[in-house]
């Protein structure tokens, strides 16, 4: 096992947030988990677990032990009726993952091609994309215990998702380090592409009867042309959620703003779109101390250069305040806050 003190983090977070961890261990197997925590413990450190840094935003310290789970490994087995059962382990990078199951024969999972992070941290947030999400295939998570010092599997009701949300991230928050996360696929079956943006890709691209390959391939393009590469300019992907609102007040939404994005939900709820908000606000595009909203997709923050959490933050703030002002509708923030202590809010 790795320690490494004086850790900087600004190449461990996709918005290139400065940071600096006291204590970093990378762990590529269940030793190191095991490891790494009785550090944290003769050290009375709290342990913040670290996958890809897609989805976070640092503080300029981290005073506690930063583990990021490495550990790889992919299994596939066939199951009756065309089932697969997948289990791999947290390290492994999403985006490739995805491709290392489409080549194999393994569907279900390509509407959420090119989400940066690890596998690892997918469950945290159920990430989704384009009217697909994780906890459609999730059967189970495996997991290290920190409050019984134990290891687990969690079972897929056992994790609390729901949109853009589990237990990992809210009631249970710091709880669990994840190794491994266990998926049901298919060899074949209907795909998902009514999508609005991905359903017009395939249109122009000539497809009336997509599979798996074709949902992948416009994905990859779609997501390709409309959202910055974290290497090139500093993201964390979508920043805010996308609001849930009751059917009476998606009627008066309507009423005075015809032009407006909504996605009806089970119940007569709407969803509503966050970067149409964003962009109708005026900030698409607008740059305030280092930090804007993505001039080709609005629910995207930059970090133009030189930001640090206390700007990202200011400039979120004033995005959710004027929505509100405008709208009445409260924008709630995707990513993560990783506090000075390793807690996160």
């Amino acid at each position: 096992m790795e320690v490494r003190r004086e850790h900087d983090l600004s190449r461990n977070n996709t918005l290139a947030l400065p940071c600096t961890a006291s204590v970093f261990v990378r762990a590529t197997d269940a030793a190191d988990i095991e490891a790494a925590v009785r550090l944290a413990r003769a050290e009375r450190l709290r342990v913040f677990v670290l996958g890809g840094g897609s989805n976070l935003l640092v503080s300029p310290r981290i005073d506690a032990l930063v583990l990021q789970p490495a550990l790889q490994g992919l299994e596939v087995v066939d199951r009756p009726g065309g089932a697969v059962a997948v289990t791999a382990g947290a390290g492994e990078n999403w985006h490739a993952l995805v491709v290392r199951l489409l080549e194999a024969g393994c569907h279900g999972l390509e509407n959420l091609a090119l989400i940066p992070g690890t596998l690892g941290a997918a469950p945290v947030q159920n990430i989704g994309a384009y009217g697909v999400e994780l906890a459609q295939f999730v059967e189970a998570v495996v997991a290290y215990d920190l409050h019984s010092d134990s290891w687990v599997r969690l079972e897929r009701d056992a994790c609390g998702f729901s949109y853009r949300h589990s237990i990992f991230r809210g009631q249970d928050s710091g709880r669990y380090v994840i190794t491994a996360v266990a998926l049901w696929l298919a060899r074949g079956g209907r795909v998902e592409a009514g999508y609005g943006a991905l359903r017009e890709e395939l249109e122009r691209r000539g497809v009336t009867h997509p599979g798996p390959r074709d949902v992948f391939d416009a994905v990859v393009s779609v997501r390709s042309s409309r959202l910055p590469d974290p290497a090139q300019l500093p993201n964390a992907g979508s920043f805010f959620k996308n609001p849930v609102v009751a059917a009476a007040e998606c009627a008066r939404l309507r009423e005075r703003f015809p032009a407006i994005v909504t996605y009806p939900q089970a119940g007569g709820d709407c969803k509503l779109a966050a970067a149409w908000l964003i962009e109708q606000a005026g900030f698409k595009g607008r740059i305030v101390g280092g930090v804007g909203m993505h001039a080709h997709q609005a629910l995207v923050l930059v970090n133009y250069g030189g930001a640090d959490t206390a700007a990202v933050l200011a400039y979120a703030a004033m995005v959710q305040a004027e929505v509100e002002r405008r709208f009445g509708v409260r924008l709630e923030r995707e990513p993560l806050w990783v506090e000075a202590d390793g807690r996160c809010r």
